[in-house]
């Protein structure tokens, strides 16, 4: 059984029954892979060599994994070079690539393949528009666990609704369980008249989107609105609440668009992510360079927060360079909160743009919302609330810092209507509260950690329940990334949440092994960097226990490869590489290892 426990709430995943497997080869027992689906039994593996196959598959109900030879050695060119695409569909109104539509759940497993080319499945439901949902894959009130594939350049066009460029899962009202884990969701496209939700991906059920890379998808509506560039996620109330863990994926240059001949109201938002009424965890993401445009009022061009319960946090994430576009106004350029009672902890949000609330923007019934440990840092709004904008709200703030954003009035905080409380806060230009400061908060650039002579180490609330985590080596001492004694450090990385960022930057803390690394990683070979953060140079010490082919290279935040340290075959040892960032910018940094067909990813901060 797998099971992931963050904080309050632990989502569980029925045991996988035991099967007897038997391998059906494609094509060299069936020519297609549906004639191999429909001759499998529960537990069979239908192995597809390296080839386009120009099918629309179904899972027929059955508890089977389909997938490339990456299932079987872990080697990832197979997953570029074993193609499923959907672009040729019998029937135009099933043009999904891959569907399930007969019961699945997670004991249904696509693994290792590039899917492309669907159109989307089309479904009617009493008083709502057409709807063409799941281009790449739609789950029709089924679940599925989707791992290790490319998910790209699939694309709906409908005269209604278009739901999951990528992905699909519904309808509401169904309890079900999906699971999308180390897949790439690129250039999905969905296009609606009436409305658009989930470029890449729209999720409509319990369970995991963990460690995927979300990139450049798109989801355009010409009528009402757009939104969820990236991800979608719902709980339709009543009766349902989803619980879901959105953790560790990388969101960027996603867009929720509206043409600008579209309807007037709440046109575009959720450029990176929109989730309503859903509870769970998103942590660990990065959302950056998300954009919305809004025809008249857009929320959210990073994150929008849509009527969350209590029971929904939102945590370690960052938040960057999310913007508008368009003629309308933009309430939240980093993340929109509409109504309900979230936690906001652990998070660095920083040059976001918006209208009204650079950073966050809060409203529009009610809204409680709660903020400990965040930084909040040069967002800019274009009329109010540089940082944070409240109507109709009433929050709290501990333990944060609210610095250098910009607004022409409220280039910090700007009330419209509710209340704020504000402690153990660094508010540029004061804020009237307990333990309140008005200091430089003295930040390493970029990822805007706490330099050792800064103000806010120790300045946080001094209740024992807010300390930062104790360091294994030195009692009484803060473990990194928080700094000086156990005392809440104000800002993103002090409070008990800090220790999450620790993972986050690059060491293992989780206990489900498949967050920590690719499933198929022998657990024999290790890696590490030290020191880790670094200036400006850091060893790589890697332990292989096997002679092989080695890749090692290393990655800026974006995905842009800054470095080669090896790419030659090695002996079975012990061996050590010193990169030298000295012309490098202060940042995170991920290095990658290939090592006999299988993948690491593992993270470091250089701090000039």
């Amino acid at each position: 059984m797998k099971r992931f426990t963050f904080l309050v709430f632990i989502i569980l995943f029925s045991a996988i029954p035991t099967y007897s497997q038997v391998t059906i080869h494609v094509p060299a027992d069936y020519s297609t892979i549906q004639a191999a689906i429909n001759v499998a039994n529960s537990g069979d593996l239908v192995l597809i060599s390296e080839g386009t196959y120009y099918e629309n598959i179904n899972f027929l109900g059955k508890a089977i994994t389909v997938a490339s030879n990456y299932y079987v050695d872990g080697k990832q060119k197979h997953i570029r070079k074993t193609i499923i695409d959907g672009s040729q569909p019998s029937n135009l109104d099933n043009g999904s690539t891959v569907s399930f539509t007969t019961g699945e759940d997670t004991n249904s497993v696509l693994c290792g393949l590039t899917i492309t080319g669907g159109t989307g499945t089309v479904q009617n439901f009493p008083g709502y528009p057409p709807m063409r949902q799941g281009g790449g894959i739609f789950c029709s009130a089924t679940g599925a666990k989707i791992i290790h594939n490319r998910i790209v350049n699939n694309i709906i066009d409908n005269t209604g609704w278009a739901m999951g460029g990528g992905f699909c899962n519904g309808p509401p009202f169904i309890p079900t369980i999906a699971i999308l884990e180390n897949n790439l969701f690129e250039n999905n496209f969905i296009e609606g008249q009436v409305m658009a939700t989930g470029g890449a991906i729209y999720f409509n059920s319990a369970g995991r989107v963990v460690n995927n890379k979300i990139i450049n998808n798109t989801a355009f509506s010409h009528g009402s609105y757009s939104n969820g560039g990236g991800i979608a996620l719902s709980s339709w109330q009543p009766p349902l609440t989803y619980e879901v863990l959105v953790c560790r994926n990388e969101i960027l240059h996603n867009k929720a668009l509206q043409s600008e001949t579209g309807s007037p109201g709440i046109s575009s938002h959720g450029g990176g992510l929109t989730i309503i009424g859903t509870k769970g965890a998103i942590s660990n993401n990065i959302f950056m360079f998300n954009e919305i445009s809004p025809v008249d009022s857009g929320f959210g061009a990073g994150v929008v927060l849509d009527y969350p319960p209590e029971d929904l946090f939102f945590k370690n994430n960052i938040v960057s360079h999310n913007y508008f576009s368009g003629s309308g106004n933009c309430f939240g350029g980093g993340v929109a909160i509409w109504d309900g009672s979230p936690t906001l902890e652990n998070n660095l949000i920083e040059k976001n743009k918006g209208t009204i609330g650079g950073a966050i923007w809060t409203g529009y019934h009610f809204c409680n919302a709660k903020f400990f440990n965040n930084t909040i840092v040069k967002n800019n709004a274009t009329v109010k609330g540089g940082a944070i904008n409240l109507f109709n709200s009433n929050l709290t703030v501990m333990n944060s810092i609210l610095w250098d954003n910009e607004a022409p009035d409220g280039s910090e905080i700007f009330i419209e209507s509710g209340t704020i409380d504000v402690s153990y806060s660094d508010v540029k230009g004061g804020w009237t509260g307990t333990g309140n400061i008005n200091q430089n908060p003295k930040m390493w650039p970029f990822v805007y950690l706490l330099r050792f002579n800064s103000p806010c180490i120790d300045a946080g609330n001094f209740d024992v329940m807010y300390n930062d985590p104790e360091s294994p080596w030195h009692s009484g001492y803060a473990m990194f990334p928080a700094r000086g004694l156990v005392r809440n450090d104000m800002g993103a990385y002090g409070g008990p949440g800090a220790i999450d960022w620790y993972d986050f930057l690059g060491k293992t803390k989780f206990d489900d092994e498949e967050l920590a690394s690719s499933e198929l990683m022998p657990h024999e070979i290790k890696i590490d960097n030290y020191p880790n953060p670094f200036n400006p140079q850091t060893t790589i010490q890697l332990e292989l226990p096997t002679d092989g082919f080695v890749s090692l290279k290393i990655y800026n935040v974006l995905g842009q490869e800054v470095a080669t340290l090896v790419s030659d075959n090695l002996l079975a040892g012990n061996y050590k590489y010193v990169w030298n960032a000295s012309n490098f910018a202060s940042g995170i940094y991920v290095y990658r290892l290939e090592a006999n067909g299988f993948v690491l990813d593992k993270k470091m901060i250089l701090m000039k």
